[in-house]
């Protein structure tokens, strides 16, 4: 199903694993480019590099803590630029 998301950028917080990377994985088969934060680094990484790869989009991505003033302050600047 083509939802016309294709260009677009999407933000998904928690997306190392579970629904949140389902979610971004989503997204990028749609076409979306993606900004990836979460807490697991190292997890949020691996996710990054294998969306990327599969489904051929652009990816973003930071470790930090999106339930928090500065780790949401810090990481949607730079997924905006």
């Amino acid at each position: 199903m083509d939802l016309g998301l294709r260009g677009k950028v999407a933000i998904v917080l928690g997306a190392s694993q579970g629904m949140g990377r389902a979610s971004a994985r989503a997204l990028g088969l749609e076409g979306c480019d993606l900004a990836l934060a979460a807490r697991k680094a190292e997890l949020l990484g691996e996710a990054a590099v294998s969306i990327a790869k599969e489904c051929g989009v652009r990816v973003f991505h930071q470790g930090c803590d999106g339930t928090r003033d500065a780790g949401r302050d810090s990481f949607l600047p730079e997924a905006l630029h």
